[in-house]
């Protein structure tokens, strides 16, 4: 027989638009009874008292005890908050909270939901039984809204946080909590996970997602044991742990998916409770391209021209192991070009590519390429540290163009993450996860580059200067991004 362990929803939206106001909704209480409560709904309002965002999650069994929704958004004139539980279609009760969001900052309020007992008319917060007037079980919620820059969801799935299309209000966001069967394979444990992807209307082919997986009892504790797959593990998705928290309560996992069905979700399962299973976990399974420059060599790579040294694999440079890609002193004026460095075996259209960087100092003019070309003369897109800016621009036989400026400086002597995003003509960039080329939307790149590979352009870094990039990786990319929902444990 199967035992519920607990229940959890998360909706996550990768590549999201950081740095910016966002909000975290968090509600507890006991809502499972259907004939108090079968929806609840959010509404985001404007100073003008304008709905600007709404939200609903309905259940036809009842809400989960616990329930988290995240939403990545750029509520720059929200001025208030409200949050109904509903039945059958009508308020059974509402609160809201006025809510001064700063962006950057983050705020911490309380929104309490009581229901009114009856023979009280005193709006105060119950708790399990109501104090006055009979037995009826009241529905209590704490609501924190949390303006956390660092949000990595959007609940309107929209990627660059601007959209105005809301989550249909019809739409089911609970998971099936029924696991039919017994689980024969060794994997006692498993959690329905849901891919909602009903806000585009395309299929999504080998697209990784992303999951923050808790510690359960009944896991190895490094996660060694988990596993992804269909029903009962007929087929079993590459998967691999990126991180794992430094208190080892949580692991960042990735998973590449066979097909999302567009304008639906999709769901499949994580597997645990194999106490003696070894981590599987494989980034070059799960990603599109991917170096971490451990092997040594520049065998996944092609240098251009073909004998420069400009960039090579050392050892004792890197992130996270020993060994990470160093570009030091070159001049393109004295060497009559760039030096390029182009990951072979890459022809993607839209993507993002993702890598590590560490610069010595400023006094250097270096690049992220995507959709580059595998040989010269070069033609790509590319993301420019010139000194203390970053520039969007394209880089046409030679012709350098700008497209769009940033004075954001990287800092210097310590390791950041850049990541460059293109979508059909548009494109982006987010440094540590902030985006800040341009600071919001999309650039317009044209359409003179259909395909094409990443890596990484020198033009110029002083003697005893250097770039250093380690952990490279590429994946799809999709706009809107799907929403990932973690459902209940079953174990046997």
């Amino acid at each position: 027989m199967l035992r519920p362990i607990g229940f959890f929803i998360a909706a996550v939206l990768l590549a999201s638009c950081h740095g910016e106001s966002s909000i975290l909704l968090t509600i507890d209480g006991d809502l499972r009874a259907p004939h108090e409560v079968d929806a609840l709904y959010f509404e985001f309002r404007s100073r003008e008292s304008t709905v600007e965002r709404n939200y609903v999650l309905t259940a036809e069994e009842g809400l989960p005890q616990s329930l988290r929704v995240v939403a990545g958004e750029a509520f720059r004139t929200t001025a208030s908050v409200e949050v109904s539980a509903m039945l059958e279609g009508e308020a059974v009760v509402s609160a809201s909270r006025t809510i001064d969001f700063v962006e950057g900052e983050q705020i911490a309020e309380t929104i309490c939901l009581w229901r009114r007992c009856a023979g009280s008319s005193a709006p105060e917060c119950v708790l399990g039984q109501c104090q006055t007037g009979g037995g009826d079980a009241d529905a209590d919620a704490d609501m924190d809204v949390d303006v956390d820059g660092d949000s990595d969801a959007d609940v309107d799935g929209d990627v660059d946080g601007d959209s105005d299309t809301d989550v249909d209000a019809d739409a089911d966001a609970d998971i099936d909590e029924d696991v039919d069967g017994d689980v024969d394979h060794g994997w006692p444990c498993r959690r329905r996970v849901e891919v909602d992807n009903r806000a585009n209307a395309s299929d999504l082919v080998e697209l990784q997602v992303v999951l923050d997986v808790d510690l359960e009892d009944e896991m190895n504790v490094d996660f060694s044991d988990i596993r992804f797959g269909s029903d009962d593990m007929v087929e079993v998705y590459p998967y691999w742990i990126e991180e794992v928290r430094s208190d080892g309560a949580q692991a960042h996992v990735w998973v590449r998916v066979p097909l999302i069905g567009g304008s639906a979700v999709t769901t499949f399962d994580m597997y645990y409770g194999n106490a003696s299973a070894v981590d599987e976990g494989d980034p070059r399974a799960v990603f599109d391209f991917y170096d971490d420059f451990e092997s040594g060599s520049l065998d996944a790579w092609t240098r251009l021209p073909a004998l420069s040294s400009a960039c090579a694999v050392a050892d004792g440079l890197g992130r996270a192991g020993s060994r990470a890609l160093s570009c030091t002193s070159y001049d393109a004026g004295e060497e009559g070009t760039s030096a390029y460095v182009v990951a072979n075996g890459v022809d993607l259209t839209d993507m993002v590519f993702e890598s590590s960087w560490h610069v010595t100092s400023l006094s250097l003019d270096v690049s992220q390429g995507f959709r580059m070309a595998s040989s010269l003369p070069m033609s790509s897109y590319e993301v420019n540290l010139e000194g203390d800016h970053w520039v969007l621009a394209t880089d046409m036989n030679g012709e350098w163009t700008e497209l769009t400026v940033a004075d954001v400086m990287p800092p210097v002597s310590s390791w950041f993450r850049v990541s460059t995003i293109i979508m059909g003509t548009s494109a982006h960039v987010l440094i540590d996860g902030a985006q800040v080329v341009p600071s919001s939307g999309w650039t317009y790149v044209g359409t003179d580059i259909a395909s094409g590979s990443v890596g990484f352009k020198i033009y110029f870094i002083l003697p005893g200067d250097s770039l250093t990039v380690d952990d490279a990786w590429v994946r799809k990319a999709a706009d809107p991004f799907p929403l990932v929902l973690l459902g209940e444990t079953e174990c046997l």
